[in-house]
């Protein structure tokens, strides 16, 4: 840290092998994650609700204020639960568990008190699917990414799937 901005990541290398007689594979840890403050402190950071403008994919939004933003969200979340049931709420708790504890078990608090379906696992990170496909011929402990196109509303919160999963914004 330098005037309050994080300058220079990078991995732990504090991880014990498995097994006596392997190789250290260390430093391990997430690439990724090597370069969050350049998504954190970079310019294409949202830092404000935006609410789409226009039809879906003209790329037409309109800064709103937090109010209202949650506002709405909650309740259009009402609505499809007073409407269409429990079942028809999908939460993805992500990697909430690595931002802390505090966001962890709001969402699993929210899921609770909606009675949401929860997701075991979170498809945009890892390499879950694709290792289970080439280990087992198919994906089998959870959804694909390609579900996110049969979905009539996706929420981001704290997470930016353009640039994180771009190749789903090219077609």
């Amino acid at each position: 840290m330098r005037d309050g901005r994080v300058i220079r990541e990078e991995q732990a290398a504090t991880y014990t092998t498995a097994r006596k007689g392997l190789p250290d594979a260390n430093p391990r840890g997430c690439q990724k994650g090597c370069g969050y403050s350049e998504l954190m402190q970079g310019p294409a950071r949202l830092t404000k609700p935006l609410k789409r403008q226009g039809e879906r994919g003209t790329g037409q939004w309109q800064e709103v204020s937090w109010e209202q933003a949650i506002g709405e969200i909650a309740d259009k979340v009402v609505e499809v639960l007073a409407r269409e049931g429990s079942n028809s709420l999908v939460m993805d708790l992500g990697t909430s568990a690595a931002i802390g504890v505090a966001a962890l078990g709001a969402g699993m608090q929210f899921a609770d008190a909606t009675d949401c379906v929860l997701l075991d696992i979170n498809t945009e990170i890892g390499d879950d699917m694709q290792g289970a496909v080439d280990t087992y011929g198919a994906i089998f402990a959870a959804r694909s990414l390609d579900e996110y196109f049969h979905s009539d509303l996706v929420l981001c919160w704290s997470g930016n799937p353009a640039y994180a999963d771009s190749e789903l914004f090219t077609s």
